[in-house]
């Protein structure tokens, strides 16, 4: 069932001390600070509550046995996500809050009380939780704000109010905000589990703070020195195209990076290339210019391997091969003719 902000707001007003409550989220900035503003508001409310982290393609809501639950609340993660998993819960009452895209063939059931953003724009999943809960998170505004941005808000205009707002309460600037919200990234790409980073960040008071995630912060801060430096030494040009073997042993290290160089090398091909155990690797194409089809790139370079796949769209793109056939496609590489890739 479609609901509006005040009926939303109607619902966790009737939150109260029998409640049993288990909340999902996201793994990244938004998925966490989102969780957290719920969570404290329903603990405000005298509820029992409990938090479960679902990555994509890893977890699911399904994996948690919920039978001593009686409400379930679903913050920041896509319909694909959880559709499936939601037609068996008929049995609870379920309040889902999302701003990604709806998905016809993959419906949320109407049993579920589904509050949408979609018509007023990309309205991150943190800025919807903290607008609902704000009287009694009024204090937590910072981690609104960061889990907001971390989300990229601020290139929507939609957002510009609300943002400007909380830079004046905050007394911070964005740039400002931008390098705590590194911290954070980094931090939960070296906890050594998502949920205790969620426990310690679900205990700051302030953006200060941050130091005390110091531990998890500071090794990833410096793995990414290290591929920084190695990359302007060891990436090979190929006309348009930059190649790169990124090594690391913090898996999120990989996108971090990629997004960050993606950003820089705007007109160039960049294709990273990065072990997957001794017999696969794996690549990511990206050309954020998108006058390149990367997709078609990778499908020319990897076309005939025994064992290859590739998949993605125009401006990302990733593919699968055996670790034997890398120099053979790194050749492929400096043949490709890319007036045939062009969008």
């Amino acid at each position: 069932m479609k609901i509006d902000y005040k009926q939303a707001r109607e619902f966790l007003e009737r939150i109260n001390a029998k409640d049993n409550t288990m909340i999902f989220t996201h793994t990244d900035m938004d998925g966490f600070a989102a969780g957290i503003l719920l969570q404290d508001y329903l603990i405000s409310k005298g509820a029992k509550t409990n938090v479960r982290i679902v990555n994509y393609g890893v977890t699911r809501i399904s994996d948690t046995p919920l039978a001593g639950f009686n409400k379930i609340f679903i913050t920041d993660l896509a319909p694909d996500m959880v559709w499936e998993d939601l037609k068996d819960l008929k049995d609870k009452e379920i309040f889902y809050t999302d701003h990604h895209k709806e998905d016809k063939d993959k419906p949320i059931p109407d049993f579920v009380f589904e509050l949408r953003t979609l018509s007023q724009g990309y309205i991150p999943s943190t800025r919807t939780v903290y607008e609902l809960t704000e009287k009694e998170n009024v204090a937590k505004l910072w981690l609104a704000t960061a889990g907001t941005v971390s989300d990229y808000a601020e290139k929507y205009p939609e957002n510009t109010e609300f943002l400007q707002k909380a830079y004046r309460k905050l007394g911070i600037t964005h740039e400002e905000l931008m390098k705590y919200l590194f911290k954070f990234n980094f931090a939960l790409i070296g906890s050594p589990s998502l949920e205790q980073a969620f426990a310690e960040v679900s205990k700051m008071k302030s953006l200060d703070e941050i130091v005390k995630l110091a531990k998890y912060y500071e090794p990833v801060e410096e793995d990414m020195k290290r591929i920084r430096e190695d990359y302007v030494k060891n990436r090979e040009l190929f006309g348009k195209i930059i190649y790169y073997n990124l090594e690391t042993k913090y898996p999120g290290v990989k996108s971090a990076f990629i997004n960050e160089i993606s950003g820089k090398e705007k007109e160039s091909i960049l294709i990273f290339s990065t072990k997957k155990g001794r017999e696969i690797v794996s690549l990511s194409a990206r050309n954020q210019s998108r006058k390149y089809n990367v997709i078609t790139v990778l499908k020319e370079g990897i076309n005939g391997f025994e064992d290859s796949k590739a998949g993605g769209h125009e401006a990302a793109a990733g593919a699968q091969i055996r670790a034997e056939d890398l120099d053979k496609f790194k050749e492929r590489l400096k043949q490709i003719k890319l007036e045939d890739c062009v969008v």
